[in-house]
C-alpha cells in the first residue's frame, strides 16, 4: 500500500532475529556509528518492558526485563530497534513497501558487516502491518469492507458494540496471524503500545464513530537457525509482504481503494 491521502496503514514493523550477541551496547553502538547520520536520536529504554518475540504466532511484544536500543530518524517517524538477538525497523510514516524494506535491509546489511560477524545465523524473519479503516462522514464500514469482520452471532435485536476476529493461516513461507478489531479501545493492538512509542512520541486519537483496526503479521521461523548465506533475506521479506497485501485487498472494497487512491 502506498502512502497517500487517508492511507489506512498506520504502523509497520519488520524484524530479523538471530542468536544473541554477547555485548549489546557494543553491537548497538556499531550500528549507530554506521547509520547515525540518518538515525541520530538514540536511546536505551531499560524497563520492565517489551520483549520482541518472533515465533510461529508472529511478532509479539510482551513485558519483560530486557535491554533495548532505539535510533530514530530526524523527524522521529522511523526507528531502528536493536536488542541482543534482533534488529528491526518500525515506522508511522510508511511510504511503500520498496522504501520500507529497502531501509530495513540496509540495517540488516550493516549488522552483517560488523566486526565478529554477529549475524551469521537467522532464527526468524517477520513483518507486521497495522491498518485503520475509518469511514468518512456519511459513510458506513460496509462501504469499506467486503468481509463483515468481526462477525456477530446474528441474533435479531442485538447489535455488536465491539469485537475481534483472529485467524491463523499458513503460507508457503511461514505463518500468518490476522486480527480484525471493531471499535477497540486503542488504535493499535495493546501489545504494541510500549515505552518505545512514548520515547518516539507516537500516539493516535480514536476516530469518531465506528472503525476497524486490521493487524496482519507474517513470520518465518527457522528451527534450527539457518546460515544467513543460505537465504536471500531481501527476497524472503518481499515474500512475507505479498500475502499481507493480498489479505488487505480481499477485505477492502473497491470504493475504499478509490478513496485511498490505491486503485
Amino acid at each position: 500500500m502506498e502512502k497517500v491521502k487517508n492511507a489506512p496503514v498506520k504502523y509497520v514493523i519488520g524484524v530479523v532475529r538471530f542468536p544473541p550477541v554477547a555485548d549489546l551496547d557494543k553491537f548497538a553502538g556499531a550500528i549507530q556509528a554506521a547509520l547515525g547520520d540518518e538515525y541520530p536520536f538514540g536511546s536505551s529504554p531499560r524497563f520492565t518492558e517489551l520483549s520482541i518475540k518472533v515465533d510461529e504466532k508472529g511478532v509479539e511484544v510482551t513485558p519483560q526485563e530486557v535491554a533495548l536500543w532505539q535510533f530514530l530518524n530526524a523527524d522521529r517517524t522511523c526507528g531502528i530497534i536493536v536488542n541482543q538477538g534482533l534488529v528491526g525497523l518500525h515506522t508511522t510514516a510508511y511510504e511503500n513497501h520498496e522504501d520500507f524494506l529497502g531501509k530495513l535491509l540496509r540495517v540488516v546489511e550493516v549488522a552483517r558487516g560488523l566486526e565478529g560477524n554477529p549475524l551469521r545465523f537467522v532464527e526468524a524473519l517477520a513483518l507486521r502491518y497495522v491498518d485503520l479503516i475509518a469511514p468518512n462522514e456519511g459513510e458506513l464500514l460496509s462501504d469499506y469492507m467486503q468481509a463483515k469482520l468481526p462477525t456477530d452471532i446474528g441474533i435479531d435485536g442485538l447489535d455488536m458494540n465491539d469485537g475481534v476476529n483472529v485467524l491463523g493461516m499458513k503460507s508457503s513461507v511461514g505463518n500468518i496471524r490476522l486480527q480484525v478489531f471493531l471499535n477497540p479501545k486503542t488504535v493499535l493492538p495493546t501489545d504494541l503500545i510500549s515505552p518505545l512509542f512514548v520515547d518516539s512520541g507516537w500516539n493516535w486519537e480514536l476516530p469518531e464513530g465506528q472503525f476497524v483496526t486490521i493487524d496482519t503479521d507474517h513470520a518465518t521461523v527457522y528451527a534450527p537457525p539457518i546460515e544467513v548465506e543460505k537465504i536471500d533475506i531481501r527476497e524472503h521479506m518481499f515474500s512475507l509482504r505479498k500475502p499481507i497485501s493480498d489479505i488487505f485487498k480481499k477485505i477492502a472494497t473497491q470504493h475504499a481503494m478509490k478513496v485511498w487512491g490505491l486503485e
